[in-house]
């Protein structure tokens, strides 16, 4: 069977079911593509709320393995955190970077923000600077952080006690 026929004029061209077929496989490759494409602003979402709560879990493991407290800032303004060692030096409490060098900040991906950060159930903030508190003992602050991308939300839990970071799809409820 010929795979492209001659015309009446000795012009080549395709047949119609090489036609088809080659609409088939774009639509194909289409169907699978382009939901990814659009879906690309959640998995961004989801990654950094999954980075923060990586990064929360590493923080209640090196409080405990420093034998000092460890302060977990969070910038909601130009949505960065970074975390600091509690040192107590004479009369004063110092903090000092994490990696020992200069203040190491994370930022969140583009077009994630943070929407509301509430620690001890007490401090709502949706702008400027807050904190969680990290003891050697296991003790943090209770955090509910709300990360927004347009218009979805992620929630990052972080118990008192015990458990390891949740993270929640949509926004936490904090009466449950």
């Amino acid at each position: 069977m010929p795979i492209s026929v001659t015309g009446c004029d000795g012009k080549r061209g395709f047949t119609l079911i090489e036609l088809v077929l080659v609409l088939f496989i774009i639509a194909l490759i289409s169907s699978f593509t382009l939901p990814r494409l659009f879906n690309i602003g959640d998995e961004r979402l989801k990654s950094s709320a999954r980075k923060l709560a990586a990064f929360s879990n590493f923080l209640i493991t090196e409080s405990a393995l420093k034998q000092s407290p460890i302060k977990l800032y969070y910038d909601l303004d130009k949505n960065r955190y970074w975390a600091v060692v509690l040192i107590q030096k004479e009369d004063r409490i110092e903090e000092i970077p994490l990696s020992g060098g200069s203040k190491t900040e994370k930022e969140l991906a583009s077009g994630i923000t943070f929407d509301e950060v509430a620690v001890r159930n007490i401090a709502k903030r949706n702008g400027g600077i807050t904190f969680t508190t990290f003891t050697p003992w296991g003790y943090r602050d209770r955090t509910y952080i709300y990360l927004r991308s347009d218009e979805k939300v992620f929630s990052v839990y972080l118990p008192s006690f015990g458990d390891k970071v949740k993270l929640y799809k949509g926004r936490f409820d904090r009466g449950s």
